[in-house]
């Protein structure tokens, strides 16, 4: 299966008190208007505990956290206005990709690939 969003908000968050930052993707302008959205996240820094859980990587999460992972993706690319989400699958009903368009929001794309080389690190392709 595959989902594509039109990308109208996105939010840029450094949060230094809570120890990540994150970018959130959603389909509406108004935030709490937004019903599909997507959450790139990681921590600055990882304890021992994140490291023997498996949270010592970015976090996804897709709408709910029914839809969340750790680290659960094959790979992430930007090529222009379009990010792509792989998933690894082994089910047809499974999420495949997540295409996330962003030709009807302003944001800058520096920020855009900082935040996104910090939190994805080697599953980040840009094209």
């Amino acid at each position: 299966m595959e989902v594509v969003l039109d990308i109208r908000l996105i939010s840029f968050v450094n949060n230094i008190d809570e120890n990540y930052k994150m970018i959130a993707f959603g389909d509406n302008e108004e935030e709490k208007k937004t019903e599909n959205y997507v959450i790139l996240q990681r921590a600055n820094t990882f304890d021992e505990q994140d490291k023997k859980l498996g949270m010592d990587s970015y976090y996804i999460e897709y709408n709910d956290q029914s839809n969340s992972g750790y680290g659960v993706c094959q790979e992430i690319s930007l090529k222009g206005n379009l990010i792509n989400i792989k998933f690894t699958t082994k089910n047809k009903k499974d999420i495949k990709n997540i295409f996330l368009r962003l030709d009807k929001v302003k944001y800058k794309k520096e920020e855009l690939i900082e935040y996104l080389k910090f939190i994805l690190g080697k599953v980040l392709i840009i094209i």
